[in-house]
């Protein structure tokens, strides 16, 4: 047990000298890991996979960890506190959900100007599949579904400068052509 492996837990290297692995982990988790972790371990000799185990005070770790088993029978385990990756990617994952569940048009678009992301209620509206659309300059695209009007240009302008890094607080409405030539 080494400084970094305990820390991971808010313990030190002696309070866990001496006592099970399975004090790192609520009762769930150490079923799961006997029962799929260390098979695996076993018949493979090494296994890698993510955790939960409980700090100290009981709060919940998510970890990467690697275990190998060494020809006397020991165990090898580094760890990585993953905790705060795994908080982020479920807070993007609900923005993704809002996104996408949304009766509003939502897109991402890219340094480039170029569009990098679409919601569905854009997609529909504009009768397009992420394929013809994604990777485009969003200056083309608006053009193509508004056509070449003053207000169009404006809009292309405001979100140029809005991409620069310029505070633009201007609202705009667009009539869309779809492909079909619908309004």
């Amino acid at each position: 047990m080494n400084e970094a492996h305990a820390a991971v837990f808010d313990y030190n290297p002696d309070d866990l000298l001496g006592s099970s692995w399975r004090r790192l982990y609520d009762e769930e988790e150490t079923r799961r890991l006997e029962a799929d972790v260390f098979p695996t371990l076993e018949a493979q000799g090494q296994w890698r996979g993510e955790t939960i185990g409980r700090r100290r005070d009981g709060t919940p770790v998510s970890q990467e960890i690697t275990l190998s088993s060494l020809p006397d029978g020991k165990l090898i385990c580094t760890n990585r506190d993953i905790t705060e990756r795994k908080d982020r990617q479920s807070e993007l994952e609900q923005y993704e959900a809002l996104v996408e569940n949304i009766n509003e048009m939502a897109f991402i678009i890219d340094s480039d100007h170029r569009l990098a992301f679409a919601n569905e209620t854009a997609l529909s509206y504009a009768d397009v599949t992420p394929s013809s659309v994604l990777g485009q300059d969003v200056a083309e695209l608006i053009e193509a579904l508004t056509g070449d009007g003053d207000d169009s240009s404006a809009f292309i302008d405001a979100m140029a400068r809005t991409l620069d890094g310029e505070h633009v607080d201007e609202r705009y409405e667009l009539p869309l052509v779809t492909p079909t030539g619908e309004y």
